[in-house]
């Protein structure tokens, strides 16, 4: 397993795996409630360079 930072690329994956994670009822989002499409995930990534997402700073 790798863990790396968010890149532009990954975009359409991401947004797939959160929207099965929304699926499961387990998530923030309920299932169809998430609205971003992947070219505002795409956005999102970019503009996360360099920030961690939770509580956990990348590269560390």
């Amino acid at each position: 397993m790798e863990i790396r930072q968010l890149k532009e690329e990954d975009a359409e994956q991401f947004l797939e795996l959160n929207k099965q994670l929304d699926d499961t009822g387990y998530m923030l989002y309920d299932p169809g409630e998430r609205q971003m499409n992947v070219e505002e995930q795409r956005k999102a990534n970019c503009s996360n360079e360099g920030r961690s997402i939770g509580p956990f700073p990348f590269g560390r």
